[in-house]
C-alpha cells in the first residue's frame, strides 16, 4: 500500500460513522463518513454533520436495494464492485437448444472450439455435440467481429452491419467518458465468466450494473457511472448471444428507460447493441419477444429507429445484405 493510500485509509477510519437504513426491509449499515463523502458533492452534503456536537447521522434510503448499497460502499473503499457469478444450466441439451435460437445471424454456422476463453482477445466458439450430431452454438458479438476481421475474403467486411459494429463496439471506441481498453478488464473473473456457454441469470448481472449506474447517476458519481457503463458494454460485447441474454437485455432496457432521461449514454448503448444484430433481436419468440417492449416503451422504439445508420437503409434499398 502506498503512503498516500495508507494516509487516506487512516483518515477514513478516523472519520465519523454514518448509519444507513436501506430498503423496505430497513437493513442497517454503518459506514465511515469520509469513505463516501469523497464520491461526489451530493454525497458530501448528505453525510455532513450539521452541527459540531452532533453525534449520530442517519440516512434512510427506502428505494435502494441492499445489494446495490453494498456495491456502492465496496466501490467507495476499493474503487470496484463485485459482480455475481452466472449460474450454469444443468441440462446441456436444453441449453444447446436455447443457444441455437440466437446469435449474429450471419455467423450462426460457426462451430465452437473451446469452452473457456483465456482472454477476450482469444475468445472462441465452442464445439459441442448432442448424441452423434454436431450442434452449432451462439457466439458473442466480439467473436463475430473478430472472425470477419480475420477473413480476407469475407463479404461481410463491406456490410453496413459490420461497419456499424466496428464504429460502436470496437475495443478502442470511447465509452461514456474515456477509452475502453481490452487490457483493463481482460484478466478479471467476471468477464471470463461472461464468455462461457450454457449460463443463466444474466438478469441478475445486468441488474447489478444498472442499479448501481442509476444510483451513481442520481448522485453525480461520475467515475462509478462510467465504470458501470464500461462493464455493461463489455458484457454485451462478450456474452454469447442466446435467447436468455436477450430476455435479460429487454428487461434491462425497461429499467434503464424508467430511470434515466433522454440522451443518457446507457440508453444509446442498449439501442446500438440491438441494432448490431437486428435479425436475432427481432426473431426472439414467446415471452421474450421485442414487440411488447417496443409498444410499452415508445422512447426506446424511437431511439432504436433513430440510431439505425443511413447505410442500413441504403443497403436494403439496393438489395444488399445490411
Amino acid at each position: 500500500m502506498s503512503l498516500k493510500r495508507k494516509r487516506d485509509m487512516e483518515d477514513i477510519l478516523k472519520s465519523r460513522i454514518i448509519k444507513f437504513i436501506i430498503g423496505s426491509e430497513k437493513a442497517e449499515f454503518t459506514v465511515h463518513s469520509m469513505s463516501i463523502a469523497t464520491l461526489s458533492e451530493k454525497f458530501r452534503s448528505i453525510v455532513s454533520f450539521s452541527q459540531p456536537g452532533e453525534n449520530e447521522k442517519i440516512v434512510t434510503w427506502s428505494n435502494v436495494e441492499t445489494s446495490t448499497f453494498v456495491n456502492l460502499v465496496e466501490y467507495a473503499y476499493n474503487k470496484d464492485y463485485t459482480i455475481p457469478q452466472l449460474a450454469r444450466t444443468g441440462d446441456i441439451s436444453q441449453a444447446t437448444a436455447q443457444d441455437m435460437v440466437a446469435g449474429p445471424e450471419i455467423a450462426k454456422k460457426k462451430k465452437i472450439k473451446s469452452e473457456h476463453a483465456s482472454s477476450p482477445a482469444k475468445v472462441d466458439i465452442v464445439k459441442r455435440k448432442t448424441n452423434t450430431n454436431e450442434v452449432e452454438a451462439a457466439i458473442s458479438l466480439h467473436t463475430w467481429m473478430l472472425e470477419i476481421s480475420q477473413g480476407d475474403e469475407s463479404p461481410q467486411k463491406s456490410s453496413a452491419q459490420y461497419r456499424f459494429c466496428q464504429q460502436h463496439f470496437s475495443l478502442n471506441t470511447p465509452a461514456s467518458d474515456g477509452a475502453v481498453t481490452e487490457s483493463s478488464f481482460a484478466t478479471e473473473a467476471w468477464l471470463m465468466d461472461i464468455q462461457q456457454h450454457r449460463l443463466t441469470d444474466y438478469e441478475t448481472v445486468f441488474r447489478t450494473h444498472t442499479n448501481l449506474y442509476i444510483l451513481a447517476n442520481k448522485y453525480n458519481i461520475t467515475d462509478l457511472k462510467d465504470l458501470c457503463y464500461r462493464k455493461i458494454r463489455l458484457t454485451l460485447l462478450y456474452a454469447p448471444t442466446a435467447d436468455q441474454l436477450f430476455a435479460a437485455l429487454f428487461h434491462t432496457i425497461r429499467i434503464v428507460y424508467d430511470n434515466t432521461i433522454h440522451n443518457d449514454p446507457l440508453r444509446s448503448l442498449l439501442a446500438k447493441y440491438c441494432i448490431s444484430d437486428m435479425a436475432s433481436i427481432m426473431s426472439c419468440k414467446g415471452d421474450d419477444r421485442i414487440a411488447p417492449l417496443l409498444k410499452s416503451v415508445p422512447s426506446f422504439a424511437a431511439d432504436l429507429l433513430l440510431e439505425i445508420p443511413h447505410d442500413y437503409w441504403v443497403q436494403i434499398r439496393d438489395g444488399g445484405q445490411a
